[in-house]
């Protein structure tokens, strides 16, 4: 293993050889994990393969911090959304959670070694005014930003601008959408409310549907851009498919929704890079039908290259400029550029 982002790819491929691994390797790989938010993902893998025995002593010491730590933010978030639902005691409000925070209240094996920072809810947008109201009276407030992006949040987004509990220093994203305003190709709420799912020993949760958890991870990464976290996103989105499979028909479901949602072309990206990075089992029947989806620009050739800037993390040694440029081409695709950038700075020079 030498100085090669790609290391991590490698040991997230094949769990086992991390049980082989020199010094001299741990203290490359170690630095990568630590950067994509995967290190207690190894941890994990290690105690799921047995081979805890053969890490060296000065490895365990991380491995098991970030164990720990995962543990700790797991534990955290769960009593975070016990309080946000006390807030928001109204039960006629619909109050689904989203990513994680759905992960981890179903206890989906994708949580184990999965770090947590905040707290993801949808309600229904002309429930927003009394949700804000409610959560402001409980102590949460709006992270500080300008008079200008807090209308870009309210105008464009599919959120609230992000909230904080000074007290308890933690943050809470409160979605009305899965994606933005912004974008051409809108999807209906509503549709996502209906297929929506109780949490199982709390009736005032709800998740999305099966079907809809993993689009919503694939709308996340490849439709609006979010690849800061790409590869901790990558390997969420090949737990959930390790778990949801299972169920002979789910391909079949997975494939009629992303059609009826229309995004089938972020569908498309998300199993192509799961194959390439992570050597994802898709079915061959699924990817021909996906492949159909495929769009002829960007190029493919340009894509992968900028997926993999964006997603690996930077080499320890060298400058990250070339995946900072990534990061920013990439959050502008497949987002109407019009609509993200050059609107909203009209209207700022209008005072709109």
């Amino acid at each position: 293993m030498n100085e090669d982002p790609s290391a991590i790819l490698r040991v997230l491929r094949n769990p086992p050889m991390l049980a082989n691994l020199s010094l001299r390797e741990w203290d490359l790989l170690i630095p990568y994990a630590r950067s994509t938010r995967l290190l207690a993902k190894l941890a994990i893998a290690i105690q799921d393969n047995g081979t805890s025995h053969s890490i060296p002593d000065q490895v365990s010491w991380h491995l098991n911090s970030a164990d720990l730590l995962a543990k700790s933010r797991q534990h955290r978030a769960k009593w975070e959304i016990d309080r946000i639902v006390y807030d928001l005691a109204d039960p006629g409000i619909p109050l689904v959670l989203l990513k994680g925070s759905a992960y981890l209240m179903l206890g989906l094996p994708v949580t184990h070694g999965r770090l947590y920072n905040d707290v993801d809810i949808l309600v229904p947008e002309e429930r927003l005014p009394e949700v804000e109201a409610t959560l402001r009276s409980s102590g949460w407030q709006f992270d500080e930003i300008s008079p200008h992006q807090e209308r870009y949040c309210r105008r464009w987004l599919h959120e609230l601008p992000a909230m904080n509990h000074p007290e308890r220093g933690t943050k809470l994203d409160v979605h009305h959408n899965i994606v933005p305003r912004i974008h051409s190709r809108k999807i209906d709420p509503e549709l996502l409310f209906k297929k929506a799912q109780p949490v199982p020993g709390n009736d005032r949760l709800l998740t999305l549907s099966p079907t809809d958890i993993v689009l919503h991870s694939v709308i996340h990464l490849f439709r609006n851009g979010k690849y800061r976290n790409g590869l901790r996103d990558l390997v969420d989105l090949d737990g959930l498919l390790r778990h949801y499979a299972q169920d002979t028909d789910f391909w079949t479901s997975l494939i009629e929704r992303a059609r009826e949602l229309n995004v089938t072309i972020s569908l498309f990206f998300a199993c192509r890079y799961l194959r390439l990075f992570l050597e994802t089992r898709i079915p061959d029947e699924v990817m021909d039908i996906v492949r159909q989806w495929q769009v002829p620009w960007p190029p493919l050739v340009v894509m992968d290259k900028l997926v993999k800037l964006a997603m690996l993390p930077p080499c320890v040694y060298e400058c990250n400029s070339a995946r900072k440029r990534a990061h920013w081409l990439l959050a502008r695709y497949p987002l109407c550029l019009w609509k993200k950038t050059i609107i909203p700075k009209i209207e700022r020079l209008m005072g709109v």
